[in-house]
């Protein structure tokens, strides 16, 4: 071996001493006493698979999340959770699945794993909260069939953004260890996307930190913010210190609660908007999700509850709202009256709405002249901008000429 292969395996045999001595020094300051298992109350499960560590816990029908009692969930209304969900089932409270996991990362991709899975589930009153709980990487394969166990047994998942995140990294893995996924079709309840319906223009972030705190009037102590949950969890592999962990597993338990309680207050709030909220961006929001849900009548009435508003944004939102569901009900006088509505109200240059309104008068209305008018006072108004004018100028101006050339052809 000449000197530079020699001074190479020298460096790697260094450099190998050189990470056992730091291993060897890290793992002689480890307190097993501070292992998660003695900060927490836990047993550990064994299956084919190996074990893992679960940590239950049951709720009593008389415990409080913030201001809602978790047994209201029994009292909520059914049939909007159908709407919510798009689908026409029996539900059962006692099939719902509540779902949250903590993972070694933010994205879904194959090399993030899920080292906490938390569910929860309704029996007989009381709330079973279950959180599996991974000490090392092994125990991942035992950790999920005891999972998918208890998943076979529920119809609805409720997450929080479960649909894009957990729930497909969740699949992920079990395709990963080789764990038979039943063919089962669940339905998913996801919160985060109904939540932004509702609350996306009354909040800044619809985070369920957020909502808990402007929305929930849940305050959380001592908590952990979810971006740093990774890095602990790396931290916990090597120093077996749990402290951290157990404020982990506590974040995880709170996320689950507040599922609930964020479930009741939307279903409150779809059941009669106008009794239970007495805010404007949450009527709206809720006019949304009627209307995405192909429910036409109650969005229209929601929309036209609006209307009435003094806040100038709702107003013209919710009169644009029910011109969308005026045209698809090939409604065009309401649509018409709708649109002047726009025009009035908006103190922004609302050239669409004149674009439309002009259409309204010229096709349907066959009114020139009134449509001749609306154009004339578009093309006014785009000219003082410069952008709007490379937008609309051209085809306001063509459809003045159309316009001009149907005036001569019927004399008027």
């Amino acid at each position: 071996m000449d000197f530079i292969g020699k001074l190479k395996k020298h460096i790697e045999n260094s450099d190998k001493r050189s990470f056992i001595e730091k291993v060897t020094k890290k793992n002689k300051s480890i307190n097993l006493n501070k292992d998660i298992d003695n900060l927490i109350n836990g047993e550990y499960l064994a299956n084919d698979f190996g074990e893992c560590f679960l940590r239950k816990t049951i709720f009593s029908n008389d415990y409080n999340h913030g201001e809602i009692n978790l047994n209201r969930i029994y009292e909520i209304d059914l049939e909007i959770v159908n709407l919510l969900l798009s689908c026409n089932e029996n539900i059962d409270i006692e099939k719902m699945l509540f779902l949250d996991t903590e993972t070694t990362g933010l994205s879904s991709g194959t090399g993030t794993i899920a080292f906490l899975v938390g569910i929860g589930y309704f029996l007989e009153g009381n709330f079973i909260l279950k959180q599996f709980f991974l000490k090392d990487y092994d125990q991942e394969p035992a950790m999920l069939n005891e999972f998918l166990d208890i998943v076979s047994n529920y119809e609805i998942l409720v997450s929080f953004n479960g649909k894009a995140f957990d729930w497909n990294l969740l699949n992920t893995r079990l395709l990963l260890n080789r764990v038979k996924i039943n063919d089962k079709n669940f339905l998913h309840l996801d919160l985060l996307h109904i939540s932004r319906n509702i609350w996306n223009k009354k909040l800044e972030s619809c985070r369920l930190a957020s909502i808990e705190e402007n929305i929930l009037n849940i305050r959380r102590n001592n908590d952990i913010p979810g971006m740093f949950i990774p890095k602990l969890y790396f931290e916990y592999l090597q120093t077996r210190d749990g402290i951290n962990m157990k404020r982990v597993i506590e974040h995880n338990e709170i996320d689950i609660l507040s599922m609930i309680t964020l479930l009741v207050k939307i279903i409150d709030i779809c059941e009669d908007p106008i009794i239970n909220s007495f805010d404007w961006y949450e009527i709206i929001g809720v006019g949304n999700i009627y209307e995405k849900r192909l429910n036409f009548n109650r969005a229209k009435d929601i929309f036209k509850h609006c209307t009435l508003s003094e806040n100038k944004y709702i107003k013209v939102e919710a009169y644009k709202k029910l011109v969308n569901l005026y045209r698809k009900e090939k409604d065009y006088k309401n649509m018409g009256l709708c649109l002047n509505k726009i025009i009035k109200v908006s103190d922004l240059p609302t050239i669409n709405t004149m674009i439309d309104l002009a259409k309204f008068y010229e096709h349907k209305e066959k009114d020139y002249n009134t449509a001749l008018k609306i154009v004339d006072r578009a093309i006014e108004d785009v000219l003082k901008f410069n952008a709007m004018r490379k937008l609309y100028l051209k085809d306001l101006k063509y459809r003045r000429d159309r316009i001009n050339k149907k005036l001569k052809k019927n004399n008027y």
